[in-house]
């Protein structure tokens, strides 16, 4: 016993005839691969599993042996776990037409303007194949919209043909091997009132129908009834777009003889930087400041993704410790379709000297307050070694990990300025 194809369904083994086209048409509008360009794959899998299922489901004789066998059952029946094309079975249950229409109004990157080819009821037609293509891109490209040159092949009818792919088309003949259908019909006898019958593309006009004489080829596609031509478009990358982000441009992608053209989907890959990390709409970046900038008040200069420089400065009299990053408004990515900016995040690393003579010293017991060290008079003196910081987890505890650094907010500080060069 089977509950597989019941599964696939949303079925039970009690569903009506009409529950099962109501739930197969649900499913294969959802999951139909020319409806879904950019998970394509996965859907087509999906898509043939659920039209096997209806194709054995719908079938009385087949719907028995697979509630009493399961699919094994069917396989030594001859009736295999489906039988058909799940394209064709897609496209008689509609009765041979487009059930998506011509699609809606809309640009190229909300999906306007596209039209899912279900081949008008001739199999012999092709399916159309979306072209996929990744544009990698510098985080200067996101936030300043620059525009991207985009190299890509697509398939063209034959300008010489006409996509017949002969010299003349008289010399194009319906194939005697299948008659035109393309494909070949096969009926075995299983037993006294028992038969099964399959489909199998014809291996003489690979499922075409048509038949080109010998030697009268169009030597321009030399008979393969298309061409493929080098194309070349200026594409603008809109301000804040994030990596991964696809767009599709319709009727840019290959050309059909029905004259259906299919779609160029791109994916926006974002390259690493060197300088500057990206999180969502913010930005990170590292600075080292000197000992005494960190203690006398600091300048940073930024050089923005947009070749601006700005300044930042902080009072003399403001002391910066190894606990404090800096947060600047607005002054990271822009968001995407807002007028507005994400925030720039600065990690300060302090350089401390590699030595100070003992004349700096001095002056520096000075004018430093410094602990009283008698108190550990009594103590007994070990000896250390100085390691850096990420040798050390201080934070092992539960209670302690996550604990924010404190930041120093440039807008809110009364102390700090952001100014251009």
């Amino acid at each position: 016993m089977g509950d597989e194809y019941y599964n696939l369904l949303g079925l039970n083994r009690g569903s009506s005839q009409e529950e099962i086209k109501k739930a197969y048409r649900k499913m294969a509008l959802k999951h139909h691969p020319d409806r879904n360009p950019t998970d394509k794959e996965k859907n087509e899998k999906i898509f043939k599993d659920i039209t096997e299922a209806y194709d054995v489901l719908s079938n009385d004789n087949k719907r028995k042996i697979y509630d009493q066998h399961g699919k094994e059952g069917l396989k030594n029946m001859g009736g295999g776990g489906g039988g058909g094309d799940p394209f064709d079975i897609f496209e008689s249950f509609f009765g041979g037409g487009s059930p998506f229409g011509q699609g809606g109004p809309g640009g190229p990157f909300n999906g306007g303007n596209f039209s899912f080819n279900m081949n008008g009821g001739n199999s012999n037609q092709e399916r159309m194949e979306h072209i996929t293509t990744v544009l990698e891109c510098s985080l200067e490209d996101f936030y300043c919209g620059n525009s991207k040159h985009v190299t890509y092949k697509r398939n063209l009818i034959c300008p010489k043909c006409s996509g017949s792919g002969a010299d003349n088309p008289n010399d194009v003949e319906v194939c005697i091997a299948c008659e035109g259908k393309g494909r070949i019909t096969q009926i075995r006898q299983l037993g006294p009132g028992m038969i099964s019958q399959s489909q199998s593309i014809c291996d003489k006009c690979m499922g075409k129908g048509r038949t080109i004489k010998r030697g009268s080829e169009c030597q321009v596609c030399g008979g393969k009834k298309k061409i493929s031509k080098d194309e070349h478009i200026n594409l603008p990358i809109q301000l804040g777009m994030e990596s991964n982000t696809r767009a599709q441009l319709n009727d840019m992608g290959h050309e059909y003889a029905n004259g259906h053209k299919s779609s160029l989907v791109l994916e926006f890959r974002e390259a690493q930087h060197k300088t500057y990390t990206r999180k969502g709409n913010d930005l990170y970046i590292k600075k080292n400041i000197s000992l005494i900038d960190a203690l006398t008040g600091f300048e940073i200069g930024i050089t923005k993704l947009n070749g601006e420089k700005v300044k930042i400065k902080s009072n003399q009299n403001e002391i910066l410790n190894p606990q404090n990053n800096i947060k600047i408004h607005n002054l990271g990515m822009p968001i995407h379709n807002k007028n507005s900016f994400g925030n720039l995040y600065i990690e300060i690393n302090i350089i401390f000297p590699s030595q100070i003579s003992d004349k700096r010293k001095e002056y520096l017991k000075k004018i430093l307050t410094r602990e009283d060290n008698k108190k550990y008079e009594k103590h007994q003196e070990v000896k250390f070694e100085i390691i850096k910081k990420d040798g050390v987890n201080i934070n092992s505890d539960s209670q302690n990990q996550g604990q924010p650094h404190n930041n120093v907010d440039v807008n809110e500080h009364e102390g700090v300025e952001c100014a251009q060069q």
